[in-house]
């Protein structure tokens, strides 16, 4: 297998992290590479299935300690090890919590859906909670499109209920970051 060029100024010690494509046959994985203060993080995820993943950690000592040429070849044997995901991997089932469901329908399909009404695969929603002063806020965020809902309440539970009301109007409130999806342009408004 070969290096990927992003990955050499990571090796070279010249950025903390780098994210770049990997091919092992047909297969197509996305590597991360972190240097944090404490630990070195090397993390695999197959592009089409993204709950494959492979993640190994380090210390940045042990990291820093080794050659140019020691960080490359532990990094082409860490890549030699993937293997093509197993049959049926693509059929992974949506998840499931039907307590949570009954009561937030539309959240739920949002977060766990991963395929849309025409049978085309998307990438399911990730949900982010923060404590701030006097409750939680919250974002639901579309990894498709790189939109997001907030929503504030005193109680968690009040925080799902505002993220459920909102994606149950007739206009939820998407809001779109400039940079989109981190390529420089989103990939267009949800439901428009």
């Amino acid at each position: 297998m070969k290096l990927p060029k992003l990955a050499i100024p990571f090796i070279l010690g010249r950025v903390n992290t780098a994210r770049c494509t990997v091919r092992s046959g047909r297969e197509r994985w996305v590597l991360y590479l972190h240097r944090g203060p404490r630990f070195v993080t090397i993390r695999l995820s197959h592009r089409d299935r993204p709950w494959l993943c492979h993640r190994f950690s380090g210390t940045t000592g042990s990291w820093d300690r080794g050659s140019y040429g020691e960080r490359e070849d532990f990094l082409v044997a860490y890549l030699r090890k993937l293997q093509r995901p197993e049959p049926g991997a693509a059929q992974r089932p949506d998840g499931s919590d039907p307590k949570l469901h009954a009561s937030y329908p539309a959240l739920c399909e949002h977060l766990l859906r991963t395929t849309d009404d025409d049978g085309q695969p998307r990438q399911t929603c990730s949900f982010t909670v923060f404590g701030v002063p006097g409750g939680f806020r919250g974002f639901l965020n579309d990894r498709d499109s790189g939109a997001a809902i907030s929503a504030f309440s005193e109680t968690f539970v009040g925080l799902l209920a505002g993220l459920e009301a909102d994606l149950q109007s007739d206009q939820p409130g998407w809001y779109f970051r400039p940079e989109g999806n981190g390529k420089g342009t989103g990939k267009g408004r949800k439901g428009g």
